[in-house]
């Protein structure tokens, strides 16, 4: 048995003051502490003795907190997954099937302790990823999606444009994905110049009298000029303003396009 008075008090010198334990079942407590998640939930944390041996977990807390936010092909891409593995490195933590666990080594209670809390606030902190990091998800995480609604690769071709009216590739499309009615145009769009392309380039579609359907995905709609954004919804037929939080819909705007040619 082991005396949890010693431990809160190792917790409490190790990291701070306000820790304080609570029993919540045979061999196992909860650890209440001021750390938070971005929303301002306390992050949950509980020690329990596993195989005869102790450790510190999240209860899956913080994985499930992130699928509020992002689908699962959207957290394992590989930037983000990058970020989880560094974060279980830093800390010293694993992942268990969706659980963050640090093992007690040791009797370190104080160091297990430390570890899962800085590795859980790290991989909270993959959801608000700064605009340099969301730049390197972002177009991964659209063509992820692409792939997985419509996964006959020969009716998607990335970066299209037309061979004969544009044989330079002046006027591109980040995908045209074929459909029985009319090809699709779905252009990732990640700023204002991206957006200004992707407009000239429907211009110049309609122009040649060109067949199709435009949607476009923006990566940060508040920081495009408003100017751009109204130009482009004048050619483009769909828009949606970020992907986290329209992946659901995104997916069967594609869906309702391609799905009676499976």
């Amino acid at each position: 048995m082991i005396d949890v008075t010693d431990i809160a008090a190792e917790f409490r010198s190790r990291i701070c003051s306000e820790i304080r334990i609570a029993p919540q079942g045979a061999d196992e407590f909860r650890i209440f502490t001021p750390f938070k998640h971005n929303d301002g939930d306390l992050i949950t944390l509980v020690l329990r003795k596993n195989d005869g041996r102790w450790l510190i977990t999240d209860r899956g807390d913080t994985f499930m907190r992130l699928s509020y936010r992002l689908d699962e092909r959207a957290l394992r891409t590989e930037g983000r997954s990058r970020l989880i593995e560094s974060a279980l490195t830093i800390g010293g933590a694993e992942d268990w099937n969706g659980e963050l666990v640090h093992v007690v080594d040791n009797d370190q209670f104080g160091d297990a302790l430390y570890g899962l809390i800085q590795t859980v606030l790290r991989v909270s902190d993959v959801a608000l990823l700064t605009q340099e990091r969301v730049r390197s998800t972002f177009f991964e995480d659209l063509r992820q999606m692409v792939e997985a609604v419509v996964p006959d690769r020969k009716r998607v071709v990335p970066e299209w444009h037309h061979r004969e009216l544009d044989p330079h590739g002046l006027y591109t499309v980040d995908w045209r994905i074929d459909t029985p009615e009319q090809p699709l145009f779905l252009f990732a769009l990640t700023s204002t110049a991206k957006v200004k392309d992707a407009t000239i380039a429907l211009h110049q579609f309609q122009q040649w009298q060109l067949d199709y359907h435009s949607v476009g995905v923006f990566q940060d709609f508040e920081s495009v000029s408003r100017k751009a954004i109204a130009q482009f919804s004048n050619v483009s037929d769909k828009m949606f303003p970020h992907l986290p939080g329209n992946v659901d819909r995104i997916r069967r705007f594609i869906e309702r396009r391609t799905i009676s040619s499976n």
